[in-house]
Order: C-alpha cells, then structure tokens, then sequence
C-alpha cells in the first residue's frame, strides 16, 4: 500500500466511525424532530458517504435532507429514514 493508499483508508476508517456515531444522532434528531440538525447530517453524509465508496448511504441521506426541504410529513420522513438507518446500521455492523 503506498502512502496516498494509506492515507484514503484512514479517512475512510474515519469516515466510517463518524458515520456510526452520526446514525445514533439522526435517530435521535428524528425522535424529537429536530428537523434542521437531521438535515444538517444527512447534508454532510450525502457527499462523503459517496467519496468514500458507500453510495447507498448518500442517496438515502440525500432523500431525507430533500425531503425535509420539501416540508415531509412525519409519516412520509420516518419512512424515507429508514433506509438511512439500515445502511448505517449495516456499516456499523461490518457488511
């Protein structure tokens, strides 16, 4: 491995860790409806989360931040976090 090698799999490692620690805040943010700091992390998931090779996890964070922009309903924003929180659970869990 050389060393720009090394040092991308240390930010995706990093990457990873806040992306795991974030997924119990936007649970959280999204229990007590705090709708302007859930759509500030899943902003911020949105284009790291694809840099570092997860795409899954941009495009579901990117429908919940558009969604909230939209003025989403609760029944329609807790069913457009699902599929966030499973692909962060899923990173959490190694897969």
């Amino acid at each position: 491995m050389d060393e720009f090698e090394a040092r991308m799999a240390a930010l995706r490692a990093r990457f990873v860790a806040r992306a795991i620690a974030e997924g119990d805040s936007i649970r959280s943010h999204l229990a007590q409806r705090k709708l302007t700091e859930l759509r500030e992390l899943c902003h911020g998931l949105v284009g790291t989360a694809g840099t570092f090779g997860y795409p899954a996890i941009s495009d579901a964070a990117l429908a919940v931040e558009e969604a909230i922009e939209a003025g989403a309903q609760d029944d329609a924003l807790d069913a457009l976090c699902l599929p966030l929180m499973e692909q962060l659970e899923a990173l959490r869990q190694g897969r």
